[in-house]
């Protein structure tokens, strides 16, 4: 994976991380990364499907549960090396 659009937008985070001082959050929805996933294994749910908890789709999107999703040290460095970041 060598998507020059994603290395940016990894970037843009890795200068969010660098460059946050505590109490000072630069963006409106917080978060946590609790892991990631391969798009090529998942196709992106429908706009208007209904989703158990969630409700409606506004748009189509991907969902993946979070037991699907690669947290593993391991898995992390593959992502950084799969990305060029490593």
């Amino acid at each position: 994976m060598t998507d020059q659009t994603f290395q940016k937008y990894i970037s843009g985070i890795r200068e969010k991380i660098t460059e946050y001082k505590c109490g000072d959050i630069k963006t409106k929805i917080k978060g946590f990364v609790c892991g990631y996933f391969n798009t090529a294994e998942y196709s992106p749910r429908e706009k208007g499907e209904k989703l158990p908890f969630l409700g409606e789709v506004r748009e189509n999107r991907f969902l993946v549960s979070i037991d699907k999703l690669k947290y593993k040290k391991e898995d992390w460095q593959m992502f950084l090396m799969d990305t060029g970041l490593l």
